[in-house]
């Protein structure tokens, strides 16, 4: 059985969910720091993205920025990151959150 719900109601339950304007500002800034390899990372719509890059490229940076992505436009937003082991993930992308968090007052 298929319930339709009253267009209203939807409307209103997908304003509660969306982040201020403020915080999309906050995503044009990271979003401007990234240079336009990364910035190609992000632009490109296949869901699922595979990196060839060296050590030094700037990976975890447009990893960390592609799962904060929709962040800026939906609260609550959940994102995946896997790595090998927890620690390797907690060592490759944690202290990048960090820095982010930390300049544009994530929280």
């Amino acid at each position: 059985m298929l319930v339709e719900q009253d267009a209203d109601d939807l409307v209103e339950a997908l304003a509660r969910l969306h982040v201020a304007d403020g915080e999309a500002i906050k995503w044009a800034q990271i979003r401007a720091k990234l240079h336009d390899k990364q910035r190609q990372v992000l632009d490109d719509p296949a869901r699922k993205k595979c990196l060839e890059k060296g050590r030094r490229a700037g990976g975890s940076h447009v990893v960390a920025a592609w799962l904060l992505e929709d962040w800026h436009l939906w609260a609550g937003h959940t994102s995946l990151f896997v790595a090998l082991t927890k620690e390797h993930a907690e060592r490759i992308l944690w202290p990048t959150l960090h820095r982010l968090n930390n300049e544009f007052d994530l929280n």
